[in-house]
């Protein structure tokens, strides 16, 4: 959770950013969860052109009792202990950009919940149009039932002058010549089926 430094640690925290000739480090700043930065000359420089300005080294300090592990960092502070970043983060900077993160939290959610509304109409239009093209198609088949089901206009005659209406003549039966087609006729098996084998006698030796 964010923080803010209390009077007392305000002041304390002034003294130590005083950059005192007998002080080997000094405080930058602070981030929302108490955590301290400091800056400090690099007591073994390494060998650089003379023409290079030699940079300090930057570190970090947790607030007491944390564990490592539970160390999260801001972003702008993350970039000026790489050096990426010339100015410290202010405590103004942190507290909006803490803010914004919680506008995008709310932003999503409206937006996820936006979208499962869509769905839901989305789906509920579907089942109803489904339901209507059912409908739609019993109301053609009972109207197509209706209309094969009336009689024609000489049938309505006949049965009001008392008439009986005419019956349909029946289907004729196949022709003779139908019934004799040989596709029509049944299997009556192989035609070698009815071959029997003759006895075999043999010829006499002709004399030479």
């Amino acid at each position: 959770m964010s923080q803010t430094p209390g009077a007392f640690q305000r002041l304390w925290y002034r003294w130590k950013m005083l950059r005192l000739p007998w002080r080997r480090k000094w405080l930058v700043g602070f981030d929302l969860k108490g955590n301290t930065f400091y800056e400090f000359r690099d007591p073994l420089p390494q060998a650089t052109l003379s023409n290079t300005p030699l940079r300090n080294r930057r570190i970090l300090q947790p607030r007491q009792f944390t564990h490592h592990s539970d160390v999260k960092i801001a972003p702008q502070w993350q970039q000026w202990l790489r050096h990426t970043r010339i100015e410290p983060p202010t405590l103004q900077e942190l507290q909006m950009d803490v803010a914004r993160q919680e506008q995008i939290k709310v932003l999503a959610a409206r937006a996820d919940e936006r979208w499962q509304n869509a769905k839901r109409i989305e789906s509920g239009e579907d089942q109803r149009r489904i339901g209507e093209g059912a409908a739609t198609g019993e109301g053609v088949a009972e109207v197509r039932t209706e209309v094969g089901e009336q009689p024609s206009g000489a049938d309505r005659m006949r049965q009001d002058e008392g008439e009986p209406a005419p019956v349909a003549p029946a289907k004729k039966s196949k022709t003779k010549k139908d019934a004799e087609a040989p596709w029509n006729q049944g299997s009556k098996g192989n035609p070698g089926d009815a071959f029997q084998p003759e006895g075999w006698t043999p010829a006499p030796a002709r004399r030479k």
